[in-house]
């Protein structure tokens, strides 16, 4: 009867020490699937704040680019008019007479 007592114990504590292990994986492999989702949802927030500010770039990017295009219109179109003005001695001497008169 010993002999059986033993092997009965034995088959025991090893089916109790598989339950245990098993039990403890599962709570680990829970834990794990866990911060893996705590993970991809950061990194998803993250993605769209990413997108959300490419787009307010891209909005500023362009209203540079108009910005930029309107004032290069301006300048060019306003070189015939500054081209077209004669800078002549009697005219630069009018005009700093006028400057040391006010000034």
């Amino acid at each position: 009867m010993g002999v059986l007592n033993i092997i009965g114990w034995a088959l025991f504590s090893a089916a109790a020490a598989s339950w245990m292990i098993l039990r403890r994986a599962h709570a680990e492999f829970t834990r794990a699937i866990a911060d893996a989702n705590g993970e991809i949802a950061h990194w998803k927030a993250e993605a769209a704040r990413a997108r959300a500010r490419a787009a307010q770039l891209k909005l500023e990017i362009d209203a540079w680019k108009a910005g930029h295009a309107q004032g290069r219109s301006d300048v060019i179109s306003a070189i015939p008019m500054l081209t077209a003005t004669t800078h002549g001695p009697a005219s630069h001497d009018q005009a700093t007479s006028s400057r040391q008169i006010v000034g």
